[in-house]
Formats: structure tokens, sequence, C-alpha cells
């Protein structure tokens, strides 16, 4: 069957600081470094993605998608200890004030097994659940969230929010093995790396023998690890094609010859600068983070399968 890919990604508003890069001090593909703030917040695009999904292949009605979430937040959710960590640690505990009437008590995070609810997210979903995602874009929400956010400095816009669109396009493939079909989105999402890194590794042949012996298995995982460290170095360079030309072409990323010129640099050492990662002439001296990301898979029975990868940036 056909692969497609619909990119629900983030978009800048229409009006918004042209400075905003000015106050990094590091080359724009670290810029993750020092994005925080009500300036950086973009156009959110994720429920028009799912929107658009559910158009093209939803079965159930839209409103029964959001009923198990619904009936979840009509009891109380628990401070789970992954969340507790996260609510104190020093990064965050300060810009997480903001969350305490929802998340503290007497000005104290709450600790890991202490309950709250959450009644506004689920009259939202429930608003959602009844009038699609316009309830989001057009509606009260959006109105109450470009308010909200307005009053920190960003430039978010009523406008922004209804001209948002999910872009569907086809995926990108390669075969592996001569007989393995990998499908993954393009620039400026991540699959194309992905793809570079599998591309790597194809040479290498690992099989069932590759984990027999604890030396065998060392000696794959440190090829992985070693390929990722390439693929990583790669990731700041998927720019969007909508607005940049890109710095690394598809073509190129994906060819015989740059997996081979990275194949070529893999040896038994581990400890290499940074540097030794780069294929590119150009070099970052900062490490490239994102924060916040999940992604789900999921497989039915009728043989499609759905991947979706999801970003909220903190704090």
């Amino acid at each position: 069957g056909a692969v497609e890919v619909i990119n629900a990604r983030e978009t800048a508003p229409r009006v918004f600081p042209h400075n905003l890069l000015s106050g990094c001090g590091v080359p724009f593909p670290i810029v993750l470094l020092c994005s925080s703030g009500a300036r950086w917040i973009g156009v959110p695009g994720e429920l028009r993605g799912y929107e658009e999904a559910h158009k093209r292949h939803g079965r159930l009605p839209w409103k029964a998608l959001f009923e198990p979430t619904i009936k979840l937040l009509s009891e109380p959710l628990v401070i789970s200890p992954v969340l507790g960590k996260i609510l104190h640690h020093p990064s965050f505990s300060e810009p997480g004030k903001r969350l305490c009437p929802l998340l503290c008590d007497g000005g104290r995070f709450l600790e890991p097994g202490k309950s709250f609810q959450w009644p506004a997210l689920q009259r939202t979903l429930r608003a959602v659940a009844e009038h699609g995602a316009a309830a989001f874009y057009e509606g009260d929400i959006g109105r109450a969230l470009v308010e909200d956010i307005s009053k920190a400095g960003s430039s978010l816009s009523l406008e922004d929010l209804r001209a948002y669109k999910a872009e569907v396009s086809s995926a990108l493939n390669i075969t592996l093995n001569n007989h393995t079909k990998v499908f993954a989105p393009g620039p400026p999402l991540g699959g194309a790396v992905l793809m570079f890194i599998l591309k790597v590794l194809e040479e290498y042949k690992f099989n069932k023998a590759s984990l027999a012996t604890p030396e065998e298995k060392v000696e794959t995982y440190h090829y992985i690890a070693e390929a990722l460290k390439f693929g990583n170095m790669l990731r700041p360079h998927m720019s969007d094609p909508a607005f940049s030309e890109a710095q690394v072409p598809v073509g190129t990323l994906l060819s015989d010859q740059f997996a081979e010129s990275a194949r070529q640099r893999i040896d038994a050492r581990g400890d290499h600068q940074l540097s030794h990662y780069s294929l590119l002439e150009s070099l970052h001296k900062e490490q490239h983070r994102s924060l916040g990301t999940s992604h789900i898979s999921v497989l039915a029975a009728d043989g499609s399968a759905v991947s979706a990868t999801s970003t909220i940036n903190y704090p």
C-alpha cells in the first residue's frame, strides 16, 4: 500500500521578532539551547495533523477518539515518579512555577504518589470532540490561548491559528539488503537521518550471531553507537525545504558513497572528538539537543501502520 507523511510541525507566527537569534551566541542549529520564553512559541499544528489523518483514514467517529481520555480525566491523576523528578529538577522548578495552579500544594510541587485533577483539559477535549479541531483553531480555546501567551510576550495571533494547515506528502523510501523497504518522512523531519544510519549499518550484515557472545555483542553495539553519532551530527542540517535550501540534499544523504564515508571513520575507538563525526565542512562546537519528544508506533490487524512523533520543548 501507499505510505504518506502528514507534517503538522509548528510554524512561525506571521509576525515575530527578527532578532530572536541575536542573543543566542551559538550557530543557528543549536538554537534550542537558548530558545526559551513566550517569543519562541510557534503555531501549534498537531491537532490539525490528527484531524487530517482522521479525514483521510479514520474509521471511528472523531468524537470516539477522545472519549477514553475524557473518561480518564474524570478521576484524579497521580504524580508518577518520572513526573516528580521533572517537577523537582533544578532547571525546571523555577520556570515550572507557572504550573502551580495545577500541580502545587501550598506553593510547592506535589510529590510522587499525590493526586490532582485537570478539569480544564477535560473541557478542552470535550469541545474538540464535539466541534472538531476548529474549536481550538477558530473558537474560544484559541482566543484564550492567544490572550494568555500574549501577556508573556508572544506574537501568536488568531489569524496564525486559523491559517494553519497540515501538509501531506509522499514518504522517502530506501531498500536495505536488496529486499527490505524502509519508509520515513523527509526534511524537516528526521527520517532521512534514520535512513542514513541504517545504510551505514547495512554493510555490517548483523545477524543472530552478532549477539552470540559478550565480545560480539560489545562490537555490535559499538558499531551501532558510532553510526548514531554520525547521524546525530546531521540532524541540525535538516532544514525546512519550504523556507531554505537544504544544507545536505536528501539524495546525497542517502547515497552509498555518503554511508561509506561514515563507515571508513568507524574504528575500535569510541572516544573521538565531536568533529570526527561531522561529514560536512561546517562543524558545530555545541551539542544539539531536544527536550520533551515522544513517539508511538501502532500496527493494526488489517496490516495498516501508523507512527506519530510529538515534541513539547520546555520550559
